[in-house]
């Protein structure tokens, strides 16, 4: 039996993490965030004592928003917060966002790069009137060798 995967920002997303089945679907939280971004807020923090679902919330609202919401879900291991790791995770997501095709490899993924991509992302979001989120999990979780990776800015203006 063959397995047919539909194609869109989750499984693009390389840090997307393995969810639990079966789910518990919070739909009425899902909603409040939705409401909460059509008022106009850019920014919404999820809060959260461990293991109380923060991570799959996210990772719902993501898949609710399948072509709209590029994602990183950042792990405390080496790999899972490289700098270039997640800048190639992001970059990938913006180009498959204006594309429908993957990065064949991980070029030179320098500031320009990203900044290009995203102004052109920025664009078809003024001219679409599409909405794009950008949901990260995870940053409070970055270990204290790898707080670089906290600071750490990606240009996109």
């Amino acid at each position: 039996m063959v397995k047919i995967e539909v194609m869109d920002l989750t499984v693009v997303c390389q840090s997307f993490p393995e969810l639990p089945e079966p789910q518990i679907h919070r739909e009425n939280f899902l909603d409040t965030i939705d409401r909460i971004f059509e008022s106009g807020t850019e920014l919404v923090v999820a809060e959260g004592k461990e293991g109380i679902g923060k991570t799959t919330l996210l990772a719902q609202f993501a898949a609710r928003h399948p072509n709209h919401a590029l994602s990183l879900f950042i792990r405390p291991t080496r790999w899972a917060c490289d700098p270039e790791i997640l800048r190639f995770d992001l970059c990938n997501q913006v180009h498959w966002a204006l594309r429908q095709e993957e990065l064949a490899s991980m070029p030179d993924l320098g500031d320009a790069f990203l900044r290009t991509s995203w102004s052109k992302l920025r664009k078809r979001t003024r001219y679409r009137k599409e909405t794009f989120y950008f949901v990260v999990d995870g940053l409070d979780e970055i270990p204290e060798e790898n707080a670089h990776v906290r600071n750490r800015t990606f240009p996109l203006t």
